[in-house]
């Protein structure tokens, strides 16, 4: 008996010195905080945040549940890799895709809602002049109204001001051309924002700059109306004009002008009669191929568009549309007319990709950056981007990267430029941002913002670019997502 009592003992002792020791807890989380792999923000529930001083408007959060400034204070590079899967839908962006056409008198604030809610986001305005030295006030209020409804729609136009409404209809002297150009700047150079271009009017039969009855169709007065344009509308603005042959002697004439190196990278085209014949109804001169091949060096990185007006059986057709605009490098299309014309493009069945081709599209292919850092490190972030559209944008726009969780937000602007992402290529693109030495430890998500240029639209997300991804866009703050799940740790 006192045998098995000594045995029993000598079990007892034994079996609890194998008994492995805990640590406290909050080291053993520390650890893991710091080895953790990113995970996808998928599978972490997301809460809707406050705006901030940095970030106005609401935006989705970062992960409901952030660690402690604690538990980030060992970090470990990681470097991440991802892949993005390309939109199922077809995307709408700012100044390019499908257009409607309405005029001034016919345009309320109301119109406006209607066309952004089915998903526009431009129209051709035309504004009919009256033939009187002192344009109306009532004129004025008119283009103000519609221009605050685009603000809050989401819509910029292709403006247009005429004084003929048909061909037999008549125009108006240069003198009071030019006054009216100069009556109108103030009110243009206001509303920039929400103007994408102009189309070079005012002359002639539909304002495009052929049968004058004042006898303006010629170079020297095409050229002094430009020229006003030019010079009192806004420096950065963009005017689209009727034909190449057009261009190419207007800036013949004024190539001895002020300032007249910049005026070639301001003038587009458009056409208003594309494929209705094999000129589309004298758009283009002998040699056809020539001009063509004259907007075709230029149309990528300049505003192009216009109309379809009659059916010609040779040339109106999927096959020549898809080339032409590609060619040329079309950003933008008259939805209603001619709706003989659109209705061939859908039975043959390259309507939806006309939709989605015109102007840019921008859709990310991968992206790479070291997601743990310190606070004052530089970050380095490379991407690829694929231009699927016909063009790329005209206007230059800030690409900004955005750092940002719950409770803070922190943007770095960059010097990358979307007018370089050509169609047809895969661009790659590197910047490295610098991390705040006063930046909150924690966890946060990485986005790129492409906003509108202007001030005013600035933090307005209808009018910042969406790229043409599943899974990446928050449409309330136009932030395009990259990565949730950077670990900033205290220095």
């Amino acid at each position: 008996m006192a045998l098995n009592k000594t045995l029993l003992l000598f079990f007892v002792l034994f079996s609890c010195s194998c008994i492995p020791v805990q640590g406290p807890r909050n080291s053993a989380r520390s650890q893991e905080a710091s080895e953790a792999t990113p995970s996808k923000s998928a599978s972490v529930p997301l809460a809707p945040i406050a705006p901030t001083a940095s970030m106005p408007g609401p935006i989705v959060a970062a992960p409901a549940i952030t660690p402690t400034p604690a538990t980030l204070s060992s970090p470990i590079t990681k470097t991440y890799t991802k892949s993005y899967l390309p939109s199922k839908t077809s995307i709408t962006n700012p100044e390019r895709g499908l257009y409607s056409q309405t005029t001034l008198s016919d345009t309320t604030p109301g119109k406006i809602k209607t066309l952004a809610g089915t998903g526009l986001t431009l129209m051709r305005l035309l504004v009919n002049l009256p033939r009187v030295t002192t344009l109306p006030s009532s004129l004025f209020n008119s283009l103000e109204n519609a221009f605050l409804a685009s603000r809050q729609y989401g819509i910029k136009s292709i403006l247009r001001f005429r004084y003929s409404v048909s061909s037999s209809d008549g125009d108006a002297p240069l003198w009071m051309i030019e006054g009216h150009i100069e009556d109108l700047a103030p009110l243009m150079q206001k509303y920039a924002d929400v103007i994408s271009t102009f189309e070079a009017g005012f002359i002639g039969a539909w304002g495009e700059w052929h049968s004058s009855t004042n006898d303006l169709s010629n170079t020297q007065d095409r050229a002094a109306v430009l020229h006003s344009m030019l010079t009192n509308f806004p420096q950065d603005s963009f005017i689209q004009i009727r034909t190449p042959m057009y261009k190419k002697d207007v800036l013949n004439y004024l190539a001895n002008f002020p300032d007249s190196e910049t005026f070639p990278r301001r003038i587009g085209h458009y056409n208003d009669c594309f494929l209705a014949s094999d000129s589309d109804y004298g758009t283009y001169a002998s040699p056809v191929s020539s001009w063509k091949d004259f907007i075709a060096k230029e149309g990528a990185t300049l505003p192009v568009g216009g109309e379809t007006c009659r059916v010609y059986a040779p040339r109106t057709n999927c096959q020549t549309a898809l080339f032409e605009m590609a060619m040329l490098g079309w950003d933008q299309l008259h939805q209603d007319y001619n709706l003989d014309v659109i209705n061939i493009f859908k039975a043959q069945g390259c309507w939806n990709e006309i939709k989605d081709r015109l102007g840019y599209q921008f859709q990310l292919g991968s992206m790479k950056l070291v997601t743990t850092a310190l606070a004052g490190d530089k970050m380095e972030l490379s991407l690829s981007v694929n231009s699927r559209g016909f063009a790329t944008t005209f206007k230059k726009r800030p690409l900004l990267v955005v750092l940002y969780n719950e409770t803070r937000s922190y943007k770095f602007s960059t010097s990358i430029d979307t007018r370089t992402w050509f169609p047809g290529k895969l661009t790659s693109q590197s910047t490295t941002i610098t991390i705040p030495k006063e930046v909150i430890p924690g966890i946060y998500r990485l986005g790129i913002m492409l906003p509108d240029p202007s001030e005013e639209l600035a933090s307005n997300s209808r009018f910042s670019i969406r790229f043409s991804n599943e899974g990446t866009w928050d449409g309330n703050s136009g932030i395009n997502i990259l990565f949730d799940g950077i670990e900033i740790f205290e220095k």
